[in-house]
Order: structure tokens, then sequence, then C-alpha cells
């Protein structure tokens, strides 16, 4: 109920608020993870591990082999929790 209550506020506030793009996306980044941290705890770290080890491999790696390195960091990751 307060995750829903706080998650509502904070739409609220990024559709009024007169910031910039980059602005908005850091108030909405923070605000996805402390909600994250709110629903799932400390056990919430490793899907927010994955979810950055797979962001940097698509930044770091070559577009022909994006799909490979994907697939075998989420199944290392499904196969480590």
């Amino acid at each position: 109920m307060v995750a829903s209550t706080f998650a509502l506020v904070c739409c609220f506030l990024l559709k009024s608020h007169p910031g910039n793009a980059s602005q908005r996306k850091v108030f909405s980044t923070l605000t996805g993870l402390f909600i994250h941290y709110y629903v799932f705890g400390v056990s919430g770290l490793a899907s927010l591990a994955t979810n950055i080890i797979s962001y940097a491999t698509i930044r770091l790696m070559p577009r022909e082999y994006q799909h490979i390195c994907i697939f075998v960091v989420s199944g290392l990751g499904l196969a480590s929790a």
C-alpha cells in the first residue's frame, strides 16, 4: 500500500516537474531504484546486478554478438539465483 502510494506521488511529481529531460530521467531512475529496494529488499540486489551487467554488455559488445552475450549473462544470472 505504501509503495503504491509512493509510486503514484512520484508519477505526479514527474508529470508536473518543470525540469529538462535529463533531470526527469535521473528522478525516474532514483525513484525506481527506491521502489525496487522497498519491495524486494536486499534480495532485489541480484536482479539489479543482472540488469546492470546486461546493460554494460549491450553498451560494450559489438551489435552482432550482443544477443549471444545477453543470453549467457542472463543464463548465468538465473543459475546463480
